[in-house]
């Protein structure tokens, strides 16, 4: 049998997932809803279109800024936005 080189940090993960069940809902609440419509608009497929780790990287920082300077719009509006600014 061969194991993952990270199943220990895998297996207390799950330890502590278990022991605070609330855990995984904050985390759903506050970070699997933007990942998941990072993944849908910004990157169309979920895939990242550049390789290697700082190709992915600079997309992924791309798609970040995008994403928060869109959701900045809708909260604020471009009127406001653009005011604070100046």
């Amino acid at each position: 049998l061969k194991r993952h080189p990270n199943e220990a940090a895998f297996e207390r993960m799950t330890k502590r997932l278990n022991a605070n069940l609330d855990m995984m809902l904050r985390r759903k609440s506050t970070v699997e809803h933007p990942f998941g419509n990072l993944k849908q608009w910004a990157l169309g497929t979920g895939r990242f279109l550049l390789r290697q780790v700082q190709g992915a990287k600079a997309e992924m920082a791309l798609a970040v800024t995008s994403y928060n300077l869109k959701r900045t719009i809708n909260i604020l509006g471009t009127r406001r936005l653009l005011d604070m600014l100046a």
